[in-house]
């Protein structure tokens, strides 16, 4: 599962808003939207937030 399609599934599961998430990423809305649609990859500084707000271990980002 592509890197994009997990974070946007754990962050629906948390009913974590887009909105909330670029927030915590000091990011706008739209690049976040980047993001889960696969157009923009998630610095690693990103992604260990990332993990941290949707409480799963960032190593889930790196298994094929």
């Amino acid at each position: 599962m592509e890197v994009s399609t997990q974070i946007k599934l754990l962050r629906e599961n948390k009913n974590i808003s887009r909105e909330q998430m670029a927030d915590w990423l000091s990011m706008s809305v739209n690049t976040y939207k980047k993001i889960e649609y696969g157009e923009r990859m998630p610095a690693l500084d990103e992604l260990k937030i990332i993990a941290d707000k949707l409480e799963v271990n960032p190593a889930i980002f790196f298994k094929k």
